[in-house]
């Protein structure tokens, strides 16, 4: 279930080139983004780049994932955040 602090990376839908920093590399979930106005949308910090963007987890069609949750999983730890 998706949820602010969520570790996640690409996942099977992704078409966003590296804005992730590459393949490979993390991010956290911050908050439900705007796009598109449905709930299938979250903002993610990438731990690479520092850039902040929206990606579709589920998307409005709720079957469309740009993110997965990371290897090993887990929440990002609030002493981390900036």
């Amino acid at each position: 279930m998706a949820r602010p602090g969520l570790v996640v990376m690409r996942g099977p839908a992704w078409s966003w080139g590296d804005q992730d920093g590459g393949e490979g590399c993390t991010g956290e979930l911050v908050a439900r983004g705007e796009e598109g106005s449905g709930g299938g949308w979250w903002s993610v910090l990438w731990h690479a780049s520092g850039e902040e963007d929206v990606y579709r987890v589920g998307g409005e069609d709720g079957a469309t994932f740009d993110l997965r949750v990371a290897e090993g999983g887990g929440m990002w730890p609030r002493s981390a955040r900036g």
